[in-house]
């Protein structure tokens, strides 16, 4: 039978890759043009096209191929050498590296005062809740709750201050995108991997999604584009939230 060489069979994939990505982009210009015909916002309209940029930047990082895919399949040997029993606690022994929390009070229950004494600890390598020092972590607070002056004034009496605040990163009221979209959870891992955190805090979490917190599909979101990617890198997360306004069913969503 006949071949061809390597170098047409690179060739003929790149010519059928173009016209894999002229085809996505045909499809989502005439998805555009659908949501503007049923009467779309400016607003709407720039989310699909950052979702859609968001969603070819991921395709060229991952590759084309299966291999993103099939690097999740599990490798038995080394998976059944791990000892998960013998995990070593994060301080305060309130959660696991990598596990994901929520944190759910009334407003001004001291939610903040709580996570932020807490993570200070860690991020210092101090004691907390008669949990012994352990060797500081580096972790990332993102905050669209507290006032400088409440967080200046909190840390100070927690024994904070210049030189003492360890390998806290701490950003305030960040211009980060909604984490319920895959423009926000990219900038997030952005932040992460520049502050090399090992745990991230989001205060308060409802401050950060864009769709209707009592809706099943923004907190789908949220998982996908944002907590999804941080427990695949093994980074923990806490997240405070405020109670709905029933009390008796828990925090806010569905």
């Amino acid at each position: 039978g006949q071949t061809i060489s390597a170098t047409m069979a690179q060739a003929f994939a790149e010519q059928i890759a173009e016209k894999a990505r002229i085809r996505r982009h045909d499809e989502h210009a005439n998805y555009v043009k659908s949501k503007i015909a049923r009467g779309a916002t400016g607003d709407e309209l720039d989310k699909l096209d950052d979702d859609y940029r968001q969603y070819e930047q991921r395709r060229a990082s991952t590759g084309h191929g299966p291999t993103h895919l099939t690097s999740a399949l599990l490798d038995w040997a080394p998976f059944f050498a791990n000892d998960f029993g013998r995990v070593e606690l994060l301080p305060g022994r309130l959660m696991a590296p990598g596990q994901q929390i929520t944190i759910v009070g009334d407003g001004k229950a001291g939610k903040s005062l709580l996570v932020q004494e807490w993570l200070w600890r860690m991020a210092t390598g101090q004691a907390f809740l008669g949990d012994r020092p352990q060797a500081p972590i580096p972790l990332l607070y993102v905050d669209a709750e507290n006032g400088h002056q409440d967080i200046q004034e909190r840390f100070v009496s927690y024994g904070g201050g210049p030189g003492r605040m360890g390998l806290m990163s701490y950003a305030s009221f960040p211009p980060i995108r909604p984490l319920d979209t895959a423009g926000g959870g990219a900038d997030l891992m952005a932040m992460v991997k520049e502050c090399e955190a090992q745990l991230v805090c989001l205060d308060t979490v409802s401050r950060f999604i864009s769709g209707p917190e009592n809706d099943a599909d923004t907190w789908l979101s949220l998982y996908r584009h944002t907590l999804l990617p941080l427990k695949r890198a093994g980074i923990a997360s806490v997240r405070l939230d405020h109670m709905g306004k029933d009390g008796e069913r828990g925090a806010r969503g569905s």
